[in-house]
């Protein structure tokens, strides 16, 4: 709902927001004045010399308090969300009194707590002066004296930031904004940045959160538009699948019934509806094609996703070795034995030195930790095919400040024949600058836009070619390093040792993105190696490249990898304005107030707790979450009953029907942003059957299938946690062995060879993982 007004000021929050703090408040202050009326705070207050009149005054405020809290409460739940208040002058009438109380408590909770401590000062002084026979004051109740005593410190350590966050709230929205951008601007300028980038971010930003959206709704509304969304998508803390009737599916029955018939494999259940939400992919113009054993261009395809995956993991250097050398497979979760395992290994490498004969020129890796990590990870590699070890010619681990290229290497790969050149993706706050800068810039490698198409923005999103501005600038400075060092020009010259191979560009995340738009320059430099140029993309980000630019990708032969509803793969700044407008539109829709919508989170919370491997084994626990999330779920309304919105085009949606209501604002305000996809022939990943660990707490894929698409597809950012732990190269490098696996591309006992041979982690695995059957029979019964 629109901010809250008062004395003529517009403040970050609505009357609504004032539900839950007013009801929170009140069942502290039961409390406090359960403490006060009690015969141990008589006795502590005369013991410390208080006056009598400090409880008195103290449960007098906090019942006053209590009162004010439950009309608070009341009067501002009633309503939906986006629905204005009928009692806005009584609630408005009810602030003052209720500040003013806040005030002389404060006040009093202040003067007892220092009195308190200066007693205690007092007694610490005076017990080296009692005498041995033990004359002077003695306290017959210890026990009841520090009880009192940390109650009345924890009052003032609750008030304290309960008061500073009202003043933080109660700044008008103007300020708020002056001090954001200050911050950033502060701080990027300390990073190196300069002010012609800044102010192209905050641009950004303000572009991402739309300038009149201030003026509909608050912040707090649209964390809850978020969780709608998530709701709609049968995801998040909303959304329980234990709780979806028979006619709760998605809109269209072919689509339906399309869903069911790819999501059902042979030898597993059904997936519950969460999970074949999330993964799903309908297709915008055409269903995905599952790829086939029989057709060669998609043998080849996967056996270049799992060959050039490691390139793409072993960049990233020591730290994220170490992290996908101890975790489980198919998931995040580290383990226990293989942690221990690479910490002895870690501390045996740092004691040896690093064996000679190791060519090739490294820059920016003062220790030696990330190279030695490099060559390692492709070691174990051609080790673990029985191929020959590939060869660093030239990497650097140098950060040279924002706007310029991460991390890579180029590689001598015998085994086909390659040239890798391997780009590191996100990995520090340089990398993260330039995933924020994403402004659309004129981008033609190749000489084929015609006269007549814009070389400055506004771009047509159907015929121009563009992509992101700051990728092409890292992937020129890329370019030039490469140049300065010689690699590529001696290595493939006829001459030399790579003479007549082909150049594969790979990379993950940002290192995709990088890797792409390098190949692309190279592909139109006119060197004797441009038409033997490619890329092998992992999870490359969504906003990159204009419609002509990736259907020119798919053309060139360039193949990207992406695993289910990973986030990275779907975000772009003109798909975080589409998710904005959808969140509008379900505040709108919506008919729950905020206190119902937090009954129903915390009835999901509940509900998941009744299942939850630790309250399992205690018997009281187990007994009242199903009885307290059906009370919540009671309090919040009932469930959710919101059909899930899957259906083919339209791919975007325009502005909320909430704008038609906003006062007018300059057109700039609702610019939305030019459309930027990820590189095509695009393979992606889902899972056909899962597993779940810590009693169904955790979701895991164990086995996978590949299927085509276009990058138009990936048009929807799905609102889970899941989507974030899918973009780890761990999780991703399992997933595409897994489906290789079961295309026969690559032998079944490769899988193994990922996973810890030690008898501790399958006891762990075994542990973690106690409820797996269990749970795979839940989510069978759910559908």
């Amino acid at each position: 709902m629109p901010p809250l007004q008062l004395g003529g000021r517009s403040f970050l929050i609505s009357w609504d927001d004032l539900t839950v703090p007013a009801a929170g408040a009140v069942a502290m202050h039961l409390v406090w004045i359960f403490v006060d009326t009690s015969r141990e705070a008589e006795y502590i207050i005369e013991r410390r010399r208080l006056h009598q009149g400090l409880l008195v005054a103290d449960a007098t405020l906090c019942t006053v308090v209590s009162l004010i809290d439950v009309a608070i409460a009341v009067l501002a739940a009633q309503g939906s969300i986006m629905e204005k208040r009928r009692h806005e002058r009584l609630l408005k009438f009810l602030v003052p009194p209720r500040m003013l109380c806040s005030i002389l408590l404060f006040s009093i909770y202040t003067y007892a707590a220092f009195w308190i401590w200066e007693q205690r000062l007092a007694e610490f002084r005076m017990v080296r002066e009692r005498d041995l026979l033990g004359w002077g004051a003695v306290d017959h109740r210890p026990w009841v004296t520090v009880l009192f005593e940390v109650i009345m410190l924890l009052r003032l350590f609750v008030v304290i930031p309960g008061a500073c966050f009202m003043c933080a709230v109660l700044i008008p929205r103007e300020k708020h904004a002056t001090i954001a951008k200050g911050n950033i601007q502060r701080v990027l300028t300390f990073m190196g940045v300069g002010n012609e980038v800044v102010a192209e971010l905050i641009g950004v930003l303000m572009t991402v959160f739309g300038q009149g959206t201030s003026d509909l709704v608050v912040p707090s509304d649209l964390l809850f538009g978020l969780a709608l969304v998530s709701s709609r998508q049968y995801q998040g803390s909303l959304h329980c699948d234990e709780l979806l009737d028979d006619e709760d599916h998605w809109d269209t029955t072919d689509i339906e019934d399309d869903l069911n018939k790819r999501a059902r494999t042979t030898s597993t259940p059904r997936m519950p509806p969460s999970a074949v939400r999330a993964s799903m992919i309908v297709g915008v113009n055409h269903p995905p094609v599952l790829l086939s054993a029989e057709r060669e261009k998609d043998v080849t395809a996967l056996q270049e996703i799992t060959h050039y995956v490691t390139y793409a993991i072993a960049i990233y250097g020591a730290g994220m070795e170490f992290f996908t050398s101890t975790t489980y497979r198919h998931s995040s979760i580290p383990s226990p034995s293989a942690l221990r395992r690479r910490v002895c290994d870690a501390l045996r490498c740092c004691s040896r030195r690093r064996r000679g004969g190791e060519l090739g020129v490294v820059l920016g890796d003062c220790c030696g930790c990330n190279q030695d990590a490099f060559r390692r990870l492709l070691r174990e590699h051609a080790d673990r095919h029985g191929e020959k070890e590939s060869e660093l010619l030239w990497g650097t681990w140098e950060n040279r400040g924002p706007l310029s290229a991460p991390p890579f290497a180029a590689v001598l790969d015998h085994a086909r024949c390659t040239l890798v050149v391997a780009i590191r993706g996100t990995m520090d706050i340089k990398d993260c600058i330039a995933d924020l800068r994403a402004l659309p810039a004129f981008f033609d490698p190749l000489g084929m836009a015609g006269d007549d198409a814009s070389r400055e923005g506004p771009f047509d999103d159907e015929t121009d070619f563009f992509a992101h501005s700051t990728v092409i600038t890292c992937a020129k400075d890329c370019l030039e390093r490469l140049d300065e060092a010689g690699v590529l020009e001696e290595a493939l010259a006829p001459s030399g040792r790579a003479h007549g191979w082909s150049v594969v560009i790979t990379g993950h995340s940002l290192g995709a993105g990088l890797a792409t738009v390098l190949a692309l320059m190279l592909r139109g430099a006119g060197r004797d190696f441009s038409d033997r140029v490619r890329a092998v993309c992992f999870e490359p980000p969504g906003g990159l490249l204009s419609k002509q630019l990736s259907d020119l990708t798919g053309k060139l032969g360039f193949v990207s990898a992406v695993c289910a509803n990973d986030w990275i793969a779907r975000l772009s700044i003109r798909g975080v304005q589409d998710l904005r407008e959808r969140i509008l539109d379900e505040l709108e829709a919506c008919d729950r107030s905020k206190w119902q919508l937090t009954m129903l989170m915390f009835s999901r919370l509940a509900r998941k707790s009744a299942v939850m491997l630790l309250p399992r084994y205690l018997c009281c626990c187990a007994c009242l979450g199903k009885p307290l999330a059906n009370m919540f779920l009671r309090w919040g309304g009932g469930p959710l009953r919101r059909r899930s919105v899957f259906g083919r085009p339209p791919a975007r949606q325009g502005l909320s029907v909430l704008r038609k209501d906003a006062p007018p604002c300059p057109s700039a305000s609702f610019a939305l942003f030019n459309e930027l996809w990820p590189p095509s022939r695009v393979i992606y990943f889902r899972p056909t059957a899962l597993e779940w660990w810590c009693s169904g707490s955790y979701q895991l894929g164990r086995e996978w299938v590949a299927e085509w698409i276009d990058p138009q597809d990936l048009h929807e950012i799905i609102v889970s946690t899941r989507s974030v732990e899918l973009h780890f190269p761990n999780i991703l490098r399992d997933a595409y062995f897994s489906a290789a696996a079961q295309l026969g591309v690559i032998e079944t006992d490769e899988l193994s060879k990922f996973a810890d041979s030690s008898d501790d982690d399958e006891t762990c695995s075994d542990e973690i993982s106690s409820d797996a059957t269990s749970s795979r029979s839940l989510c069978a019964g759910r559908d």
